[in-house]
């Protein structure tokens, strides 16, 4: 991710820096269906939303500084609108008004200019409904829902789709170091490293940038 931001800001000639900051997000996309997995699983997907809601407050400012981009929302946005359709989806005794709630906030994520939009919630319920809810690997199933992901990517035009293929790399980095990660984080440091590195690299790339080299 860093040396994706890195490569956007300042090595734009460099098309392979992108590339490899592709592999970054389906991994985060991973670590949001866990993390859903656990608050529900502990009783606390409300402070998980509530978190990530903060997060994505603190992240806009220096996001849209550095991408010059005031109307768009970060990725802190785009994980929030995921937590609260996998939330409308797994609800216990669910109606038909949590999967016409569901629906909504997925085309909010199509409709709304978001870092990844609807792209990136696919890959959310890719990993949650084949590595993680039943706590088994459904491989099959899990590269049908690649295979998914791919097609839709060309929507977003072909650029976006010849980039996008780097992404795949990172299932085979997570389907191996998922064998490993057996515990769930209780230092501070592990659970909110994240949530501060995001907005504070973009704050000093976005500082670099304008003060510094401009």
């Amino acid at each position: 991710m860093l040396i994706d931001h890195v490569g956007f800001g300042f090595f734009p000639q460099i098309i392979a820096l992108r590339f490899i900051g592709r592999v970054s997000m389906p991994i985060f996309a991973f670590c949001i269906a866990r993390g859903y997995d656990s608050a529900r699983r502990h009783g606390t997907v409300n402070n998980y939303i509530t978190r990530m809601v903060v997060f994505a407050a603190v992240s806009q400012i220096p996001y849209a500084i550095y991408f010059r981009a005031p109307t768009d929302g970060n990725i802190g946005v785009t994980w929030l609108f995921s937590l609260l359709i996998l939330n409308n989806l797994e609800k216990e005794g669910k109606s038909a008004l949590n999967y016409a709630a569901a629906a909504l906030l997925a085309i909010g994520m199509q409709v709304i200019h978001m870092d990844y939009g609807l792209y990136a919630f696919l890959w959310v319920l890719v990993f949650y409904y084949t590595l993680i809810k039943d706590k088994k690997e459904q491989v099959p199933l899990l590269l049908a829902g690649c295979l998914a992901i791919l097609a839709a990517s060309r929507a977003y035009g072909s650029f976006f789709f010849e980039v996008q293929l780097y992404a795949f790399i990172s299932v085979p980095v997570i389907l191996i170091v998922r064998k490993f990660d057996t515990l769930r984080s209780t230092s501070l440091f592990g659970k909110y490293f994240f949530y501060v590195f995001y907005p504070a690299h973009l704050a000093v790339l976005a500082f670099i940038g304008d003060v510094i080299i401009a």
